[in-house]
């Protein structure tokens, strides 16, 4: 039973990312706008950060994972505590790994 279950999980994870849900793809676009505007502070982007994260996919984790290498410190804890959030997104865990 248990090597069926393992073989199911590596056929899903080979079948590739799922098709973007549209509310996923609206978020990340109101991400994108809201988090890069010209002038965002800190206050606004962590407010972006916090609303995409409502969207506990791997396109989300795509999203906010450059954020450890460039933002100012509030802004990536604010998104390594939300990244923490994903526990049934692998590609999370490996995102903040990758951020240490």
């Amino acid at each position: 039973m248990k090597v069926a279950a393992g073989l199911m999980s590596i056929l899903f994870a080979l079948a590739g990312p799922k098709a973007q849900d549209p509310a996923v793809k609206a978020a990340l676009k109101k991400f994108e706008d809201d988090f890069h505007r010209a002038g965002a502070k800190s206050e606004q982007k962590i407010q972006a950060v916090v609303a995409l994260a409502a969207h506990r996919n791997e396109h989300t984790v795509k999203a906010l994972s450059p954020i450890f290498s460039r933002e100012a410190s509030a802004v990536r804890i604010v998104a390594a505590r939300e990244l923490a959030r994903f526990q049934t997104v692998p590609q999370a865990g490996q995102a903040l790994l990758g951020a240490l």
